[in-house]
């Protein structure tokens, strides 16, 4: 692939353009990251149940609380031995696959035969949720919050080509919470924060992670374009 100066000097253009553009969706998600930023700092702290409940009934605005979030309708499936948060059956099938193989014959030609493989595949899913939830000591609907990640819990084999995976959230957890209180209620659906103290929550989120992630997509993305650009036949350039 020969690249010509024309071809560099237009991807300098490119890159250029499409630097200035990631700036400005930069700035809106680092506007966004500090305006996020600025409301942990101005919420109003709880650590107390009745403060919480207070906050309630006197629909105080943003607030960071740190709590116990527990299940109040536990679910499991017959095959398990314990009951969870919510959980998660994965149905996995032994699938046979089969892929075509190129060698060279080391005569300057090539020769092709085909492959057997055999993977366990995804076939279904279903999942399990507690109805209500338990924070701070008030009752919720578990869909107030985005509840905390399910761990592995067991396999269970039903054939020699068909198992089932289970994933559960423990019944019980610490944790803290960024809502807005309105109408007496949680607004909208907030993130638990697992294990985290309100300090923690400030802390991890002091650093800027989507704008990093951006820019790190931003930059394989132009890199794309660019090399795509180059391998073309740019004979328009010329003109």
């Amino acid at each position: 692939m020969e690249i010509t100066k024309r071809e560099i000097i237009a991807s300098i253009s490119i890159v250029s353009i499409l630097l200035i553009l990631g700036m400005f969706i930069s700035g809106y998600i680092s506007e966004d990251h500090i305006d996020y930023k600025e409301r942990m700092n101005k919420a109003i702290k709880i650590e107390d149940s009745e403060l919480f409940k207070y906050s309630l009934d006197t629909n105080v605005g943003d607030i960071m609380v740190y709590g116990e979030l527990k299940a109040l309708n536990p679910v499991s499936y017959p095959e398990l031995e314990n009951n969870y948060l919510e959980v998660e059956k994965v149905k996995e099938v032994y699938t046979m696959h089969t892929r075509t193989i190129v060698t060279s014959n080391g005569r300057g030609g090539t020769t092709t035969r085909v492959q057997v493989y055999w993977t366990w595949d995804v076939k279904g899913r279903e999942s399990k949720v507690s109805e209500n939830v338990e924070f701070c000591g008030v009752k919720f609907p578990s869909t107030k919050f985005i509840l905390p990640d399910r761990d592995y819990i067991t396999t269970i084999k039903q054939s020699s080509n068909v198992r089932y995976k289970y994933y559960g959230s423990k019944l019980n957890y610490n944790g803290s919470i960024l809502a807005n209180i309105s109408k007496n209620n949680i607004d909208g659906k907030v993130k638990f924060h697992t294990n985290k103290s309100i300090e923690e929550v400030i802390d991890s989120e002091s650093i800027d992670i989507k704008g990093r992630l951006f820019w790190l997509v931003w930059i394989i993305i132009i890199g794309y374009i660019v090399y795509n650009f180059c391998i073309l036949d740019n004979n328009w350039l010329n003109y």
